[in-house]
């Protein structure tokens, strides 16, 4: 993770958010910016500046005495967005009835995540449903936040 320990950095936020009854969705660090990201999520309501500014504040005094990055950073916490990137199971599962758009390089599949097990998901389209292996995916987000029926 050039110069930064992502997995203890993991660790240490999951235990802060949950502490403050939310749910960490991601960490990134870019090495080459200095930038370590996290990602925040609330199942009731949306993630607030508050929520941030406090999730923030004493994340940063506990990775500062860690020293888990040896150098100087930017620490930036927000929510993943609406159109936020699909990148774990876990994920997908948080998104099961939701709009999905999935890049598989050449083509883009856009609809309902109707199931997810270990090794893909199965998608609903105007055409049909398509079970799409996690190996063939490039990159895949939340089109919007709207619950739609789960239908199986």
């Amino acid at each position: 993770m050039n110069n930064a320990d992502l997995e203890k950095i993991t660790a240490l936020v999951q235990g802060i958010v949950e502490d403050m009854n939310m749910r960490l969705y991601d960490v990134q660090f870019n090495p080459v910016s200095r930038i370590l990201s996290v990602f925040i999520d609330k199942t009731a309501g949306g993630v607030t500046v508050d929520d941030c500014r406090r999730v923030s504040s004493q994340f940063s005094q506990e990775l500062d005495s860690a020293d888990l990055i040896p150098s100087s950073y930017t620490l930036e916490v927000s929510s993943p967005g609406i159109n936020r990137a699909l990148k774990k199971l876990d994920h997908y599962k948080w998104a099961l009835g939701k709009i999905a758009e999935i890049d598989l390089g050449k083509t883009r599949i856009k609809g309902h995540l109707r199931d997810v097990n270990e090794s893909g998901v199965t998608i609903a389209t105007d055409s049909g449903e398509e079970y799409i292996a996690f190996s063939t995916i490039v990159r895949a987000r939340v089109m919007e936040e709207i619950e739609h029926g789960k239908r199986r």
